[in-house]
């Protein structure tokens, strides 16, 4: 990488609230106490033998599989990104695909239906409309079938959900 190693890219990951899980494989034996800096997940000394590899993946996809209810495993193509639910603002459907609409300002997009997704997110998202899941841990505010996001994001409300809707809202205000 020019101008920045691995060390000082996992620091600035970190520092932009990434949460994945961070493998180093290097010749540098001599850096595995900084990596306990930036929470790398582990740390392989190359050359790296091919069991080693193997355990470090297994335990990496248990550890994923196993995140807890905290977080969502996002797979896309070759590529799991672990998302933190609170993370998720809404999330849209489009064309089959889901768009998450994130905190940070990012959105990731990847192929589910959403119906599986909304069986993976806990009970502080409610699904407002054919096409949008929101988290109420979001909701800034709710008017004339629009919701309205912490993000400045409006979100329609079906008309059949609209009343359903306003019990779900009045319920997780009481439980907060």
């Amino acid at each position: 990488m020019k101008g920045m190693d691995g060390m000082e890219t996992a620091r600035r990951l970190r520092a932009d609230k990434f949460h994945g899980f961070l493998i180093f494989i290097t010749v540098l034996k001599e850096m595995v106490f900084q990596s306990f800096e930036v929470q790398a997940y582990d740390y392989l000394v190359k050359p790296v033998e091919e069991k080693q590899f193997e355990k470090t993946m297994e335990h990496l996809f248990s550890s994923m599989q196993n995140a807890g209810e905290d977080s969502l495993l996002v797979q896309k193509g070759y590529e799991g990104r672990i998302v933190q639910k609170d993370e998720i603002i809404f999330c849209e459907i489009i064309d089959r695909k889901i768009y998450l609409n994130l905190a940070s300002g990012g959105v990731l997009d990847y192929y589910e239906q959403i119906e599986n997704l909304e069986t993976k997110l806990c009970s502080h998202f409610f699904r407002c409309h054919r096409s949008y899941l929101i988290n109420l841990k979001h909701l800034k505010g709710y008017k004339n079938g629009t919701a309205y996001m912490d993000n400045g994001r409006e979100i329609p409300v079906s008309r059949l959900r609209n009343k359903e809707f306003s019990g779900v809202v009045l319920q997780y205000m009481k439980n907060m």
